[in-house]
């Protein structure tokens, strides 16, 4: 598919495989997460918590129908009683921070691995030993962070209000055509906001100042508190375009919202999800468990399936199973940018640099917001 075009095949495609995986899963691997059916009780549904160190505190940015299913598959193997807050990734960052060294949770799950990188200081490094199947350009430099699934950003518009001239990129962001018509979250907030912020850095020529000043004036004083409100208000009208991650995209497709999706045509950054453990936390080494959770097979084929997510594992997953193992049949692609075209996001770059350019928006926000 040309990028700066409409995938229009996306949702039924992804419906076959989804109805393939969910059929190896439940078959294959017995889980109770992957078809949500939650036929076993969980540590949770129980009257009281168990001892201290069955006891694993999570907070998260992603949705509930990413993280629950896999949270209670967790709970249900091991016995690990897990509770979860939902939160911004660059706010909860902020609360981590503040805790100094004494967090309230053990885990940070979610989040662009450009925002975790920012903040590397705040966890404890953690080499699961799953990493060898990781897609090499994803692995983490200093295993502080694990990546366990991909999420390229989309544009996405209203297909009745922007029918004619749809956005085709992340230039469309500068284009004062869509002044007061763009669905924007918070930056300061948003992990996913601030991706766009230093995307736009990174892809569009010109001065980088006046790039996010241009783009700040064309969003005309509205700013939405969180990125899930992004897909609602470009559903409704209220806005006619915005910038998601993909997999939201596609969910909100499947749920009925009335987008339609556009792979940036200069290219998008298709950066991973991260985890990490929190330093100081009182659950180190449940934590290490969920993550070698995430990164294991049957967990990356149902964010593939289930979640619209692409898997950050290369294939030698399954193939390290050996041939007659019953999980070695993996739906995993080799290539997983069929779909679009990538630039060269710098991710180190967008890490180092996520202090100045929130300083930058946040000044600029200001003058343009009198």
């Amino acid at each position: 598919m040309k990028a700066g075009t409409v995938k229009v095949r996306t949702v039924k495609t992804r419906r076959t495989i989804r109805r393939i995986a969910c059929g190896l899963l439940s078959m294959v691997c017995g889980l109770s997460l992957l078809s949500a059916c939650g036929g076993q009780e969980s540590p949770a549904d129980t009257p009281s918590a168990p001892a201290e160190e069955m006891q694993l505190s999570i907070c998260t940015s992603l949705s509930p129908s990413v993280y629950e299913p896999i949270v209670r598959e967790f709970e249900a193997r091991t016995g690990i009683w897990v509770t979860v807050e939902n939160g911004g990734s660059l706010e909860l960052l902020d609360q981590i921070a503040a805790a100094d060294g004494a967090p309230s949770w053990d885990l940070l799950l979610g989040g662009g691995m450009d925002s975790l990188t920012a903040r590397s200081e705040l966890f404890v490094p953690y080499e699961s030993p799953l990493l060898d199947h990781v897609r090499a350009a994803y692995l983490p430099s200093d295993n502080c962070e694990t990546p366990f699934s991909i999420v390229p950003l989309v544009l996405i518009y209203n297909p009745k209000l922007a029918r004619i001239h749809p956005p085709s990129g992340f230039e469309s962001l500068l284009d004062t055509a869509w002044k007061g018509r763009i669905a924007f979250a918070d930056p300061t907030v948003s992990g996913t906001s601030y991706t766009v912020l230093a995307a736009l850095q990174q892809v569009l020529p010109g001065d980088d100042t006046e790039n996010l000043r241009a783009f700040a004036v064309n969003l005309d004083r509205q700013l939405l508190s969180h990125s899930s409100d992004v897909i609602r208000e470009v559903a409704n009208g209220n806005c006619y375009i915005g910038m998601v991650g993909e997999d939201d995209a596609l969910r909100a497709m499947e749920a009925g919202y009335d987008i339609a999706v556009v792979y940036p045509a200069e290219g998008t950054c298709a950066i991973s999800d991260g985890a990490a453990i929190l330093k100081g936390c009182a659950h180190e080494e449940n934590a290490a468990l969920f993550i070698d959770f995430l990164l294991s097979l049957d967990v990356q084929k149902y964010i593939e399936s289930a979640c619209l997510r692409r898997s950050v594992m290369d294939g030698s997953l399954s193939d390290s199973l050996g041939a007659d193992s019953p999980t070695a049949d993996s739906i995993l692609p080799d290539d997983f940018t069929d779909d679009f075209s990538l630039f060269s996001y710098d991710i180190a770059l967008s890490a180092s640099s996520q202090e100045d350019i929130l300083r930058s928006w946040r000044q600029i926000w200001e003058e343009e917001s009198r």
